[in-house]
Order: structure tokens, then C-alpha cells, then sequence
């Protein structure tokens, strides 16, 4: 699957992928190069014994397309608090239109990765700072095609108070699809917050790839 990975990638880079600051595009290049020198990990590597990922590693998989779902669609998956911020991303893609505004404490901020990563020069200190590319595979896979996921800043001494729900959906035509995820959250000292993580799909008996990394 490797090589198929790399033409993804490239079709990735040239079709969009590749936006953010300047500093991202070479580290998602950075981590591709570290996902073709690692592989796929398989039951010869002690972690992955009894987790054999050949289904994953023999499959082509294209990234996911942009597409639409009904708010209605999801209210089976929410918990219904209308005062939890609630961030929804379908395809991997942050969908504000289906997403749900709450009043935060002073300085914290809620909201896509990608709009902070393009506010905020300084994340770049932090983004792979805690998930390093040759932990797994899949983070450098997931590094390599990073483009949107949920942001969470809580400033120090803050307490969040109500969890803030990120809900993930797949939607119908996903087969053959993936999806790269991946969340930031940082809590300051003496901070306070907690996150829920829903991963649902619309897109029954079809078959996809969800690699998400959350950095905590």
C-alpha cells in the first residue's frame, strides 16, 4: 500500500492539501517520508502481536471527499445539552453550519485546527510536539495528510466547566475513503476541562479508514 499512499499524498498536496503555514507542508512531507521508511507494522512487532492490521495496510484507500449531512442525521448521536460546545467534522472536514456554540470562560478557545493553525504562528511549537512521527505509523500517517481536527485551548487556572463534544461523522459514500483527524488540545496549569470524542457513521456497511491522533 505504500506506494499508493505516496500517490495519494501528492494528489493531496496538489489539490488542497498542501494549504496551511508555511511550516506544514514540510512537516506533513517529513512525515510521509517517516511512514515509507516505517510500513505498516505487523504481528512480527511486539505492540501490534495481537492487532494484525493487514485489512488496513492491504486496501487502497483515497482521502475522504467533502460532503453535506442533515442535522437531523445526528441527533441520535448527540447528548443533548444544548449547553456543551459541540464541534462537528464530517470527512474529517470541520462543518460549523452543524456544530453548536456555547458560552466559554474568558480566553478559551474552541474551534477548527485548521482556522487556529492559520491565526495562531505559535502553534507551530506545539503541534507534534506530543505525538512524535515515529511513535507509530499511523502518526506519521496521519501527520502526513493533516487538515483539519478540533483545537482546544484552556488557558492556566481555568476551568472549562462543561465538556466540549467533538463528533466525527462518516458520511454516506465513504467507501473506499480516509480520513486524518487530528485534535490539539491543550490545558494550561491548573486548568480544568473535559473532552468527549464521538466517532459515528452514516455511511452503513461501507468500508473506510479512520486514523485520528489526538494531542494531548
Amino acid at each position: 500500500m505504500t506506494a499508493t499512499v505516496v500517490e495519494a499524498f501528492e494528489a493531496f498536496a496538489q489539490n488542497g492539501g498542501g494549504q496551511g503555514p508555511d511550516w506544514l507542508p514540510p512537516l506533513r512531507r517529513s512525515a510521509l517520508e517517516r511512514f515509507t521508511a516505517l510500513g505498516f507494522p505487523t504481528t512480527r512487532d511486539e505492540e501490534w502481536r495481537f492487532t494484525p492490521v493487514q485489512p488496513i495496510a492491504g486496501a487502497e484507500f483515497r482521502p475522504a471527499p467533502k460532503a453535506a449531512v442533515e442535522q437531523a442525521a445526528l441527533q441520535a448521536f448527540s447528548f443533548g445539552h444544548a449547553e456543551w460546545p459541540r464541534l462537528v467534522f464530517v470527512n474529517g472536514r470541520y462543518a460549523p453550519e452543524l456544530s453548536q456554540a456555547a458560552a466559554l470562560p474568558a480566553g478559551v478557545t474552541v474551534g477548527s485546527l485548521a482556522e487556529a493553525l492559520e491565526r495562531d504562528p505559535s502553534l507551530e511549537r506545539q503541534l507534534g510536539r506530543h505525538v512524535k512521527l515515529d511513535q507509530t505509523p499511523f502518526t506519521a500517517l496521519n501527520t502526513a495528510f493533516l487538515r483539519d481536527g478540533a483545537f482546544v485551548h484552556v488557558p492556566a487556572n481555568v476551568d472549562l466547566g462543561h465538556p466540549v463534544h467533538l463528533m466525527f461523522v462518516t458520511a454516506p459514500g465513504a467507501q473506499g475513503a480516509a480520513q486524518h483527524p487530528r485534535n490539539l488540545v491543550l490545558v494550561e496549569r491548573g486548568a480544568r476541562a473535559a473532552i468527549v470524542e464521538s466517532y459515528v457513521t452514516l455511511a452503513e456497511g461501507e468500508r473506510y479508514f479512520t486514523n485520528v491522533v489526538s494531542e494531548v
